[in-house]
């Protein structure tokens, strides 16, 4: 850094361990992720007592979108057509060559919890994947004999929480600034830690305020509610899920235990117009004049929703900000 500009950018990869150094002609690009952009910023000695620049919030307000796997059993051949319209796709009868392999394949609905008012944007997500999909962050949980995809009966639905109170922080680990950053995750309570389910299953699920969790159990009865409606009623089996005869407070701790990321992660190199904002409206760093971040790092609030089409949105305003169409 020299005179509020970003002038050498100091980089190492794994085929060359050894730091190398490239100088900036025009400007830097940050554009690693929620998770990451911050810590290349801290790094740099851009965040909270930083020598270079001081930005307080450089980190912290790390937010996702907790969701909570479920397993439903599927009861009745009628979800599938053998041969059915879709057979060419089938891959040959090799299911990880087919249609079904694609993480694309699942169908959604929002709703609202109790804690919204009528007039309320939805703050739950339901998804509801094809039969024997699964995804990687939910593998984990299940038995080692299913962790790449569930069985062909059964249907994964996970419930997030789409407006989470819980907010989150990066840090740099500072014995190791190009190693992976350390998350510091709030609240803790290591009541609400479940035992591992597998020798690599993470134990630190518990991610969620009260608040969620409640918001995400009510998710869940309304999942539990339709698998025990018609016409799903003896179609499906609600199979995994709280204890339904159990207090409150344990279907609580159940949630608190299954609560995972979603790998949603914005908000750590915030956007706004004041001065505790990381980045300002041009999605500059504030006090580098040529330091941009194009990533959802700079998203200040989660979206209502997946977070692609939003982090599309920022990087066009980055895009802008480089051609000098944006805001000054």
């Amino acid at each position: 850094m020299d005179g509020g500009a970003a002038v050498a950018v100091e980089y190492a990869t794994a085929e060359a361990p050894e730091a190398s150094v490239v100088g900036v002609a025009r400007g830097v690009v940050l554009a690693a992720g929620a998770l990451n952009t911050p810590r290349v910023l801290l790094a740099s000695g851009v965040g909270p007592d930083g020598p270079a620049v001081e930005s307080a919030n450089v980190g912290r307000n790390l937010q996702d979108h907790p969701a909570v796997p479920l397993t439903l059993a599927l009861t009745t051949d009628a979800f599938y057509r053998d041969p059915g319209p879709l057979d060419a796709f089938a891959g040959g009868g090799d299911p990880l060559a087919s249609l079904w392999a694609s993480p694309g394949t699942s169908v959604g609905a929002f709703v609202r919890s109790s804690a919204c008012g009528a007039d309320d944007d939805a703050d739950l997500q339901l998804t509801l994947f094809s039969p024997g999909q699964s995804e990687p962050h939910v593998a984990e949980l299940l038995p080692e004999g299913h962790r790449n995809r569930t069985a062909r009966n059964t249907a994964l639905v996970t419930v997030a929480l789409l407006r989470p109170d819980a907010r989150h922080a990066v840090k740099l680990n500072a014995s190791d600034a190009y190693g992976p950053p350390i998350l510091t995750r709030g609240p803790r309570d290591a009541a609400w830690h479940a035992a591992p389910r597998c020798a690599t299953c993470r134990t630190d699920t518990a991610w969620v305020t009260d608040a969620d969790a409640a918001r995400l159990l009510d998710g869940v009865e309304r999942v539990r509610a339709l698998a025990e409606t018609d016409p799903l009623r003896g179609a499906v089996a609600f199979v995994d899920g709280p204890p339904a005869d159990g207090s409150r407070a344990d279907r609580l701790a159940w949630i608190r235990a299954r609560a995972l990321a979603n790998s949603h992660w914005v908000g750590t190199a915030a956007m706004g117009d004041g001065a505790d904002a990381v980045v300002d409206a041009a999605l500059r760093v504030r006090g580098l004049s040529n330091v941009v971040v194009a990533d959802a790092a700079a998203i200040p609030r989660i979206p209502n929703g997946n977070v692609h089409s939003t982090v599309l949105v920022f990087a066009r305003r980055a895009a802008a900000t480089l051609l000098g169409e944006g805001p000054s």
